[in-house]
């Protein structure tokens, strides 16, 4: 059965590797390398991620009240990304503004650069912000690249909480919900494939310059997961089954444009990633402390970091290194982050 009751899983585990593979990712883009087949493989981190929230995501939506679950899910997203905006502010930017300016660090020159309430302010709804000249000698042109996605993430708890609330309210029968979730999930997966047949452009650029298309398309992964969810009583751990989605990923991998085909392979996705949680075992520490939300939002300011280091010291890039420094100190701060603001948090939530 895939039906995760307990922590007795590897499903931790997993995100943090997806984690660690979203650093390994963008490590490529701060040292200046281009992609490869290897990082196809880091890229699907984040639609693995939305179908892993899917399915764990509509579970406490309809165990819940509408206030109980916002409550949960408020708490365990927000609190730690303000301290990561703080820490942004009172420590990483600092750091590259004393890195560029030869190892020195003067606060009222770093004040009157640099636009700290402005920041803090646009920060707040998962916003893109500089700091005044804190990030020359880096590529990166913000100081939060990967909290993009926790604007649809959240964007997902909001729609997920409507449809159970409207289910409700209509008084439809939980054997049926899966019905209507699964056809909104054809729905949108459709809408995305017309889209792409229209326009015949399906890439970063096109999906930057109409953001709806971000909308559907993780949306439309997010109820991919939660259909696999209301569904997961009846699903088996099957050897057979797993090679078969296996293959179907391939193949629609191999020959569909990314965007479609993470739409596409999502509930073939949750059930491989459901069937690894089953199958691996996974150390206790990792399986009672869930570090990987830590690694995300961390990862990417310590990496402006590092990158500003490496350059203004003429280090040779070497993707291996650089991702194992950035890897390291990152772990560091999400332990922290985990111990001291979101484990403390979730368990008084809980009781």
């Amino acid at each position: 059965m895939l039906r995760l009751k307990n922590r007795n899983n590897s499903l931790n585990l997993i995100r943090l590797i997806l984690a660690s593979f979203v650093l390994i990712y963008h490590s490529y883009f701060f040292l200046g390398f281009e992609t490869n087949n290897y990082a196809y493989i880091l890229r699907l981190a984040v639609p693995c991620f939305f179908v892993i929230s899917g399915y764990l995501i509509i579970s406490s939506a309809i165990k819940n009240d509408v206030k109980s679950y916002f409550k949960k899910r408020f708490a365990r997203i927000y609190p730690a990304f303000l301290c990561s905006i703080i820490m942004t502010m009172i420590l990483f930017a600092p750091l590259t503004f004393s890195i560029n300016n030869s190892g020195t660090f003067d606060i009222i020159s770093f004040l009157k650069d640099s636009d700290l309430i402005k920041f803090f302010i646009y920060s707040l709804p998962f916003g893109f912000q500089n700091l005044g000249t804190t990030l020359i000698n880096t590529p990166a042109t913000t100081w939060n690249g990967s909290a993009w996605t926790l604007k649809y993430e959240f964007g997902c708890y909001i729609v997920i909480a409507i449809i159970i609330l409207l289910l409700n309210k209509l008084k439809i029968l939980k054997k049926n919900y899966v019905k209507i979730i699964f056809g909104l999930y054809i729905l949108l997966t459709i809408l995305s494939i017309l889209d792409f047949a229209i326009n015949g452009k399906y890439n970063d650029n096109y999906f930057n310059k109409h953001l709806y298309t971000y909308a559907i398309y993780f949306l439309s992964i997010f109820l991919g997961g939660s259909t696999v969810y209301l569904i997961s009583e009846n699903l088996q751990t099957s050897w057979k089954i797993l090679s078969i989605m296996l293959i179907f990923c391939f193949i629609i991998m191999r020959f569909m444009p990314y965007f479609i085909a993470m739409e596409i392979c999502a509930i073939p996705m949750i059930y491989i990633l459901l069937f690894i949680s089953v199958k691996l075992k996974s150390p206790r520490w990792i399986q009672e402390n869930d570090i990987s939300y830590g690694i995300y939002i961390y990862a990417w300011p310590i990496q402006v970091v590092v990158a500003c280091f490496w350059n203004t010291h003429s280090i040779p890039h070497n993707l291996l290194i650089y991702s194992f420094i950035c890897m390291i100190l990152t772990i560091i701060f999400a332990t922290i982050s985990w111990f001291l603001i979101e484990k403390p948090i979730l368990d008084k939530i809980r009781g």
